[in-house]
């Protein structure tokens, strides 16, 4: 799934479950860490989105804490139109209205110290 290039800097493959996988590559300085994700939709049970966050949580521990980190994939969330509170995190360019599943995924940036970069509508 990676090209032959990447495939000589593969570091580590972990296929955490059918909805999250984490790869690592040899970066010049740092180090690569990149986590997929496709998180449960708004009708997935609070079990199965806990789940889902919790199996994330133990993903990302296990990634070195130098290396750079990113986060990427279907997270099905909006998180709605940009308010002071969290436009240090989401920047000025969101869409829709913020859903249970986008509260979710804001709790989950704001306790990591992470922001989102992209959204890509299709």
């Amino acid at each position: 799934m990676i090209r032959r290039r990447a495939q000589k800097a593969l570091l580590a493959w972990d296929p955490v479950n059918p909805r999250i996988a984490r790869l690592r590559l040899k970066g010049r300085f740092p180090n690569i860490s990149i986590i997929t994700v496709y998180a449960p939709t708004r009708v997935a049970t609070d079990a199965d989105k806990d789940s889902f966050y919790s199996d994330l949580e133990i993903t990302m521990q296990k990634c070195p804490k130098r290396d750079f980190l990113i986060l990427a994939g279907d997270w099905n969330s909006r998180v709605g139109p940009t308010d002071p509170n969290i436009h240090h995190i989401v920047g000025p360019f969101t869409y829709g209205q913020r859903c249970s599943n986008g509260d979710r995924l804001l709790q989950f940036v704001r306790s990591h110290n992470l922001f989102i970069t992209t959204t890509i509508f299709s």
